[in-house]
């Protein structure tokens, strides 16, 4: 079954006012559509009954008695294997999940067709508190239990068919314990796990049928027998850890646990302040360090290449602490200490936010660019990159000269970094614009910004989410790298100043640089394409330079250089999907 043919299971009971319009919403996107009935009451019936009248191509099965959330799931799915479907989304019917986030929910999955794709929620304050502190309980005992960061509660889900019918007869839970159970048991049985962001809401007044203590009870039995299960799995689940890891485009790639692990650093920061996160930075990092091979590999031959480029230039090769290993063999310990930056720039972003780097702890170099551009109420266009800390002046932007600062961002972590800061400072004016592709829309809303003089910042060392073929390989450290033409493209789209900003840390100070890239990029159709290259490599010839001044302050911890098959096969998987 090699054709990606998807289908919505919905699990349905007692939510008689809320069905109506999730198949609303699924109609929109033309998917077929299994509701199971689990047992409703008469009013939910009546509601199925017509629903099915008036969507004749909707699958209604009905259960003669309630048997629980994961019985009626279970129904769904071997239903939707049995009518010939490839992958199975599970939805739920309380109107809780973002029905938006489906098409790119099953992009996922037509490019990873033997995975399972987890949503992995981001909730507003609408979550109630006991349920938010059991969620981590239970996350706790999965990644003991799989040795995987995956929320394990979330109904809404991505399911291949054909390995998850394999599954279904191991896994015990039927009621609320199931999603849990099969999440695991998928891992054990070596099936990946694609995660995506997604907005979770609880609505006012809404329908749960959560028992307090008979689910919790179900759940603590079921997570006994998952531990002992898997102490018999356990050198599997390591070597599988360690070893079993491939590299792929950035956008592919999990972000490993970043919300739970900045959510924890927060609660610590709150508890004993900076010394104490520091410290628990090691073993936070480690963890990481030794789980993820494809990651180390990517910042030893990151590194590598810098140490050639300083070799090649001559300069006096010392110790990475300020050079770089003269033969140019990086060792484990220089690409720990790459990832230590990396740990050290994320307490940064929240300690810059709680006050703890003011302005007297920043050098500004350039700052008369800057000062030009408030005085004139001209707005501009900042390319930065993954390199050192920009967090640093957005926040101090705001802080010293009151201006807003609008950050483009290709993922929705980006939501749950903003209810992370505005925990630690309430008065934070943040501005991330979530976008995967610049529309019409975007692109008029942002020239109005840049007309009311705000400043728009957007990262130029990732290829695009939804086209990542559309790029320039330009030399970077000595090979053709892959670098985006869309901030460029955007540049000459605005009509504005283009300006390199980065922020880095140089001894226990920081160093904010800005530096004119042009003045602006001309956009007929003759010159377009020739200055949107001239553009990018005047800006990869200055980020090659901080990256050779600063090494370790680069944070692409991924095959930065890839190759043209690469790049064109995953814009071939988006194309088809969109199709």
């Amino acid at each position: 079954m090699s054709e990606f043919t998807p289908c919505v299971v919905i699990p349905i009971y007692n939510h008689s006012k809320t069905i109506a319009g999730v198949i609303d919403g699924i109609n929109t996107l033309n998917l077929p559509c299994i509701v199971v009935d689990d047992g409703s009451n008469e009013s939910t019936k009546q509601a199925l009954t017509q629903l099915k009248q008036d969507n004749p191509g909707l699958t209604l099965v009905t259960l003669a008695r309630n048997q629980g959330k994961g019985a009626a799931v279970k129904q769904g799915l071997a239903t939707a294997w049995l009518q010939g479907y490839s992958h199975a989304l599970q939805v739920d019917a309380d109107g809780q999940h973002d029905l938006q986030d489906i098409p790119q929910l099953l992009a996922t999955a037509r490019q990873h067709p033997e995975a399972l794709v987890t949503g992995q929620p981001l909730y507003d304050d609408s979550i109630p508190k006991s349920r938010q502190y059991g969620r981590l309980f239970t996350h706790f005992w999965v990644w003991l239990e799989t040795l995987s960061l995956t929320d394990s509660m979330i109904g809404f889900r991505v399911y291949p068919l054909s390995s998850t019918v394999t599954v279904l007869d191991q896994v015990v839970g039927e009621r609320m314990d199931f999603d849990i159970e099969v999440l695991v048991k998928m891992i054990w049985h070596g099936i990946p796990v694609e995660v995506y962001p997604t907005r979770v809401i609880y609505p006012e007044n809404g329908i749960s049928h959560f028992n307090l203590w008979h689910d919790n009870w179900l759940i603590s039995k079921m997570h006994t027998r998952l531990v002992c299960g898997m102490l018999l799995r356990l050198p599997n689940l390591i070597k599988r850890k360690l070893f079993d890891q491939q590299t792929t485009h950035w956008a592919s790639i999990r972000e490993r646990g970043s919300i739970w692990g900045l959510t924890f650093l927060l609660w610590m920061f709150r508890l004993g302040g900076d010394k104490l996160v520091r410290l628990l930075l090691y073993p936070i990092i480690g963890y990481f360090y030794l789980t993820n091979k494809a990651a180390q590999q990517a910042s030893k031959t990151y590194l590598s290449r810098v140490a050639e480029q300083q070799t090649r230039h001559n300069k006096a090769v010392q110790h990475l602490s300020e050079q770089m290993t003269p033969d140019a063999l990086v060792s484990s310990q220089d690409s720990f200490k790459h990832f230590m930056q990396f740990g050290k720039a994320a307490l940064d972003k929240c300690a810059v936010w709680a006050n703890k780097i003011t302005v007297k702890d920043v050098d500004i170099i350039n700052g008369e660019l800057f000062n030009n551009l408030l005085a004139n109420k001209q707005g501009a266009l900042f390319i930065t990159a993954h390199f050192g800390n920009s967090e640093i002046c957005r926040a101090l932007a705001y802080a010293k000269y009151g201006q807003k600062v609008n950050v483009l961002v290709h993922t929705k972590h980006a939501v749950a970094f903003n209810k992370i800061i505005r925990e630690i400072n309430p008065e934070a004016q943040l501005s991330l614009i979530e976008v995967t592709e610049i529309g019409p829309d975007t692109a008029i809303m942002l020239s109005e910004k840049i007309e009311q003089g705000e400043f728009i910042v957007i990262v130029g060392d990732r290829t695009s989410v939804n086209d990542p073929a559309n790029c320039c390989y330009l030399d970077f450290l000595g090979y053709q790298a892959p670098f985006p033409k869309g901030p460029f493209i955007l540049a000459g789209l605005l009509k504005c100043s283009v300006y390199l900003l980065l922020c880095y840390q140089a001894q226990r100070r920081y160093c904010v640089h800005f530096e004119k890239i042009t003045e602006k990029i001309p956009f007929g159709k003759k010159v377009r394409e020739q200055e949107i290259i001239k553009t990018a490599q005047i800006y990869v010839s200055h980020l090659e330079t901080f990256c050779l001044k600063q090494p370790l302050q680069w944070f692409n911890f991924f095959d930065f250089w890839q190759q043209d098959k690469v790049v064109t096969s995953q814009t071939n998987a988006v194309k088809k999907t969109i199709k």
